[in-house]
């Protein structure tokens, strides 16, 4: 059974521009979800939980049980929702089970290819990508009960199995003094060698591009993702994971964004940053 997944805009859609795109991101999410790598992707993420329990890693049982219990199908949220968000590019709200993603972002990029401001294809085919990027971290949070499913059906009912939240020391965020697990943000560091996906936003005046970044947990260390990954990713989204390994596994091989660049313009949209945030900044 294939999952599918319709676009939804909250509010009342007026432009047609703004809706294609809407629905561009969200095919390129359904297909990477409906594709092969999603199952080594999740037998990653299920490690990762395993390690920060501090179990025993049995990569073969994990592969087994992951291939064994299609339930994830049904767990993935059905509808991406497109609002306003304050403060985050997504989220996954798990009472009702959906996903939302940042409308403004699509509508001012598409207002500033109508300014004529210098915003190019790339620009675009870059946000795209990072949008579906930002759909399979909220996906990673959907899938946290489906992870912790399969930890039991390997270990047992293990007392230091969670019953719901993912484990602390995966994908670290901070909530006010609180340290917690993020399995979206564990889903973006297997992607990403370690990193987290952000953005470094369009300013004309300033001569700064549109470019996908990847920032560390402590927003000090930042590289920019380059274009082929992009490129491949758009051409191929069922291969996301290995696109992903290809091109970003190895930072070395990475541009590193400049400290004032990475303070001024990134860092503040590294989701889940460990460093005081500032509230108006996307995570």
């Amino acid at each position: 059974m294939a999952i599918v997944i319709r676009s939804r805009s909250v509010a009342a859609l007026s432009r047609a521009d703004v809706g294609e795109v809407q629905c561009q991101v969200v095919g390129l999410l359904q297909t990477a979800l409906n594709g092969p790598e999603m199952i080594p992707l999740l037998v990653h993420q299920v490690e990762s939980f395993a390690r920060a329990l501090k179990l025993p890693v049995y990569p073969d049982s994990a592969y087994a049980a992951v291939v064994a219990d299609t339930s994830r199908r049904t767990d993935v949220p059905n509808t991406v929702n497109w609002a306003r968000l304050s403060g985050k590019f997504g989220q996954f709200d798990a009472i009702v089970r959906e996903i939302t993603l940042d409308r403004v972002m699509v509508m001012d990029m598409l207002d500033a290819v109508k300014a004529d401001v210098g915003v190019t294809f790339e620009h675009l085919d870059a946000l795209r990508v990072f949008m579906m990027l930002k759909g399979l971290h909220a996906v990673g949070h959907a899938l946290t009960s489906y992870c912790l499913r399969i930890l039991r059906a390997i270990y047992g009912n293990r007392r230091n199995i969670p019953k719901r939240n993912t484990p602390i020391k995966v994908g670290t965020v901070r909530r006010g003094k609180k340290l917690t697990g993020d399995a979206g943000n564990n889903l973006e560091e297997l992607l990403s060698g370690g990193m987290r996906f952000t953005y470094e936003l369009f300013k004309p005046l300033d001569d700064v591009m549109n470019r996908i970044t990847l920032v560390d947990a402590r927003g000090r260390h930042g590289y920019y993702v380059p274009q082929g990954f992009i490129n491949d990713t758009l051409a191929c989204p069922e291969e996301f994971y290995s696109i992903s390994t290809a091109y970003l596994s190895d930072h070395t091989n990475l541009e590193a964004i400049p400290a004032q660049t990475l303070a001024a313009a990134v860092v503040n949209n590294a989701h889940g940053s460990y460093e005081r945030q500032s509230p108006t900044v996307k995570y």
